[in-house]
């Protein structure tokens, strides 16, 4: 039962990796055809996707982390 109390800290940390790229086509498929463009080819757009990139992965780590703790006896 201990796992199940600690899955929302995995799930969390875990949501910003599928939701980047389902967001990417989303946006691309109703809003705007050019995302990718302003995304990988413009200097702000890629110093963007780098932050969100270390930001995603740093809360992946801290995720992983804290769903497994360390175990003292």
């Amino acid at each position: 039962s201990q796992n199940l109390a600690r899955m929302d800290t995995l799930l969390i940390s875990c949501v910003p990796f599928l939701m980047w790229p389902v967001m990417m086509v989303l946006f691309y498929l109703f809003v705007s055809r050019n995302i990718f463009r302003y995304q990988f080819a413009s200097p702000t757009g890629f110093t963007w996707f780098l932050l969100t990139l270390l930001a995603t992965l740093g809360s992946f780590i801290i995720g992983i982390t804290f769903y497994r703790p360390k175990q003292d006896i």
